[in-house]
């Protein structure tokens, strides 16, 4: 049988500082929860060029039964309220205060890390991806309502993300990951290119206007890693509650 943790979510959820829902667009929520075609983007710095170029790692199994339960077990341990609240129905505790995740859980945590590493080499090069450092760990919680929707989310100042769900998906409707990437085969940046007889960089620049969305199929347990430059987003939750694990390493101190 499956372990089961239950975590208290009131009264900590929300006495969490509000800092207020994310900014979602009145014409963003019902086309961004349907994943229907793209959705107007600023233009992208190189930096958020080259990662959306990149493909996210989903690594399954990253996480076993007994180490989901003791990542959930640590946050119901851990004393004060959530750190902060995006709205009514999402918040977020940061288990790297004090650095209280790596004392909790030792063993776990250089595992992930070294993960974490791995991935950044094939993005950013194995002497920057040994460089790097940890940034932050985040215990994410969503109830009905909650979802990640801002427009061009990205994890900015990190170099590589870890996003691990706690929750067994057939108890949630909604809250799934999303990613957006380039679409090379665009009909319309295509056609644009020709009309302006812009260079193959160029055009590629041209092309990241019309983003194209990716819905990770995730288990309990399922680890997708990504550089944290990569647009992405939790879509709207409307049933169950929705726990993750969040990691984030970047060339900071």
């Amino acid at each position: 049988a499956t372990q089961q943790t239950t975590l208290r979510v009131p009264p900590n959820f929300h006495m969490a500082r509000n800092i207020g829902p994310q900014h979602v667009p009145s014409d963003f929520g019902p086309q961004h929860a349907s994943l229907d075609g793209p959705y107007p983007r600023r233009r992208l710095t190189a930096a958020q060029l080259k990662a959306e170029r990149t493909q996210p790692i989903l690594a399954r199994a990253t996480l076993d039964e007994s180490e989901v339960a003791a990542v959930l077990d640590a946050a119901n341990t851990m004393a004060g309220a959530y750190d902060v609240a995006y709205g009514k129905a999402h918040a977020a505790l940061f288990m790297h205060r004090r650095g209280y995740f790596g004392g909790t859980l030792p063993e776990l945590l250089p595992r992930l890390v070294k993960q974490m590493r791995h991935a950044a080499a094939k993005w950013h090069g194995e002497e920057a991806a040994a460089a790097l450092s940890l940034r932050c760990i985040e215990f994410h919680t969503y109830q009905a309502g909650g979802g990640l929707l801002d427009i061009d989310h990205r994890d900015t100042g990190s170099a590589v993300s870890m996003s691990i769900l706690l929750s067994e998906a057939a108890q949630m409707e909604g809250g799934r990951f999303i990613t957006w990437g380039l679409d090379a085969g665009c009909a319309r940046c295509n056609t644009a290119k020709s009309r302006a007889g812009l260079a193959t960089e160029e055009a590629q620049v041209a092309c990241a206007t019309c983003p194209t969305s990716r819905l990770h199929e995730m288990a309990r347990g399922d680890a997708l890693l990504f550089d944290s430059e990569k647009a992405h987003n939790v879509s709207t939750l409307t049933r169950g509650v929705r726990h993750s694990l969040v990691l984030e390493l970047w060339s900071g101190p």
